[in-house]
């Protein structure tokens, strides 16, 4: 059995390693239709966080409407080129994401429980539960709920989406 230290320090090198990679990957900074769907507010959510924060959370749920609204340039357009994603199953590339927007179906969405972390200066983590009514493009039901987390990283003076997963609950 792990002790709170080890459980702690694993936890630590995973939020380290994630940090790691986003800052990386980012440049030094300065040198609704449906019966269910509530877009979360970022104000509401998380009344205390700083701008970045909000704007962070606030381009993460966008990412949501815009995926449901099969809107690809603008997932383009907020998705890093060097994105991973984990949706519910094996990873996937930015080219592969944005392939597949229009081909899947977001019906409806709720999201609770928002969480956020500045793991550096210019990277966030949001975290969040989903509840979704969605299927894949050959109907496939997805599962109505998931665990989310998303890092962004401001890059150029631009916070961009680098890395998504979902693990089902």
């Amino acid at each position: 059995m792990k002790s709170t230290l080890q459980v702690l320090a694993v936890v630590a090198g995973l939020g380290a390693g994630v940090a790691l990679f986003a800052s990386a990957q980012t440049p030094p900074h300065g040198a609704a239709t449906s019966a269910i769907h509530e877009p979360a507010d970022p104000e509401t959510v998380i009344a205390t966080a700083d701008a970045d924060i909000a704007e962070v959370v606030r381009l993460e749920m966008a990412t949501l409407e815009w995926s449901r609204l099969n809107q690809a340039d603008q997932m383009a357009a907020h998705h890093a080129e060097d994105w991973i994603g984990i949706p519910n199953g094996p990873p996937m590339t930015r080219a592969e994401m944005l392939q597949a927007v229009g081909t899947e179906t977001l019906r409806s969405y709720k999201i609770s429980n928002v969480m956020t972390r500045r793991i550096a200066r210019d990277v966030v983590l949001v975290t969040y539960r989903m509840q979704q009514d969605g299927s894949t493009g050959a109907g496939v039901k997805w599962v109505p709920l998931v665990q989310a987390s998303a890092v962004w990283a401001r890059r150029e003076g631009k916070w961009l989406a680098v890395f998504y997963q979902e693990t089902v609950l």
